[in-house]
């Protein structure tokens, strides 16, 4: 017992006489090892609470700042070509800042985005530098997937998460995020997870890797049934799609329709069963339908700059407007276009569309490329290096798909700044950024050798 104890310590001895050699040698890359683990970890465990979600990003801002200063050179953002898509995004805030009903009050909502959302693309875009890196970060996606499901199988079970003792909510799971939110949730994080499949299929059969996918995902794909989140699995099958699309293969259309199809039956034999929420008769009567017109009569009152951020409420309260269905504290609209169109007007809508589909057109125009039939590796064999293999663009090109997942997620889904969800998207973006400057710098350079 003793040797294995001083084993132990030995191990770690040498483990932080490394790292102090690292910091020694190349301060950069301590520093970058720093914040790779701690963003790794923040990505890994991003839904377990509020103050963890406050915190990790303030962590991985230290290490990021002590990067900066001491390899600026080689980080993405020295040449970070979307740089112009992100001041669409600040303007587009500020306007529905500026020209507020309560200038203060969206301040302060803006403001609770800056470590929690805003920050966290410039953490993601530095934690990629090769294959590996993108592997690392598809296994913590994958982690956070199982794990969540786990808890949610657990809530089932016993009536209370294992994490929190959160009760499940009108007999829908809520894990650990204590709201059946958590299927959104799933659903932003069940995209970059899929890289399990590619990275299993390096060594084993179809059979085998699928065995492995099902045993990851199958608690995840639980809890996201037992959330009952419509949103969510709508927008896990326009991913679906968009990916298989993606690379235009013959086979495409045909698994296009497939998904269709196996979508449609699914629909079908909820109607037959009476499934509580996903029947028509529970479409129909909705209460969204009901906020988003309270979004357009806020929005015509104020059309060109807006009401302004987080004014939803104030807004339509103001105009006399009650709700239909749902508490007259309602505080968005349940669809993010009309969130951003209502708070920032026609000008600050422009801002905002070129920020979110111009990001969708740029990953697209570097992804889609690489992932479809024709794309050969501009080195034979595996290669770590970024670009250099299909299965690095595989996985680059699923975080950029979480981005597709979030935007159509935002059709029936909360407002803009709904942290959690917003950072997430915005985490993956920052992944897929990092990946494809990096990916394509690299191919660059081998296609001149």
């Amino acid at each position: 017992m003793e040797e294995v104890k001083a084993e132990g310590q030995g191990r770690k001895a040498s483990f932080v006489q490394k790292m102090r050699e690292l910091k020694d040698r190349d301060p950069g890359e301590f520093w970058h090892s720093c914040l790779f683990w701690t963003f790794w970890f923040h990505l890994a465990f991003y839904i377990i609470g509020y103050g963890f979600r406050e915190v990790m990003p303030l962590i991985c801002a230290i290490f990021l700042a002590l990067y900066y200063r001491s390899a600026w050179k080689k980080t993405v953002l020295s040449r970070l070509p979307v740089w112009p898509l992100f001041i669409c995004l600040y303007v587009m805030l500020l306007i529905g800042i500026v020209f507020s009903m309560n200038p203060w009050a969206s301040f302060l909502e803006v403001g609770t985005a800056l470590n929690k959302g805003l920050l966290l693309p410039f953490l993601g875009m530095e934690c990629v530098r090769s294959l590996k890196d993108l592997k690392r970060l598809t296994l913590a996606a994958c982690l956070a997937v199982f794990w969540v499901g786990l808890d949610g199988i657990y809530q089932s079970v016993y009536g209370i998460d294992f994490v929190m003792g959160y009760a499940a909510h009108c007999g829908r799971l809520t894990a650990v995020m204590d709201d059946y939110e958590i299927g959104n949730y799933l659903s932003l994080v069940f995209v970059p997870a899929f890289g399990l499949w590619y990275i299993a299929r390096e060594k084993f059969s179809p059979a085998v890797s699928f065995v492995i996918l099902l045993l990851v995902f199958g608690p995840g794909f639980y809890t996201l049934a037992g959330s009952a989140v419509r949103s969510a699995m709508l927008a896990l099958t326009v991913s679906a799609i968009a990916w298989v699309l993606c690379h235009r293969s013959r086979k495409s259309l045909i698994l296009v329709v497939a998904i269709i199809l196996a979508v449609g039956i699914a629909v079908l034999v909820m109607q037959h069963q009476d499934v509580s929420r996903f029947n028509y008769g529970d479409v129909a009567k909705d209460g969204r339908w009901s906020l988003w017109k309270l979004a357009w009569s806020v929005f015509w009152e104020n059309p060109v700059f807006g009401a302004g951020i987080d004014m939803y409420n104030t807004a339509f309260r103001a105009l006399g407007l009650i709700p239909e269905y749902d508490v007259i504290t309602i505080s968005h609209p349940h669809n993010m276009y009309l969130d951003i169109l209502y708070s920032t007007g026609v000008v600050g809508a422009l801002f905002g569309a070129t920020f979110l589909f111009g990001m969708l057109l740029w990953q697209a125009w570097h992804i889609v490329p690489h992932i479809g039939g024709t794309w050969q590796p501009p080195l034979e064999g595996e290669n770590d290096r970024p670009g250099q293999s299909r299965l690095y663009w595989q996985l680059a090109g699923l975080f950029a798909l979480a981005w597709v997942t979030w935007l159509a997620d935002a059709v029936f889904g909360h407002e803009l700044l709904r942290m959690w969800w917003f950072g997430h998207a915005m985490l993956s973006l920052g992944v897929s950024i990092g990946a494809i400057v990096r990916g394509t710098e690299e191919e660059n350079k081998a296609g001149d050798l």
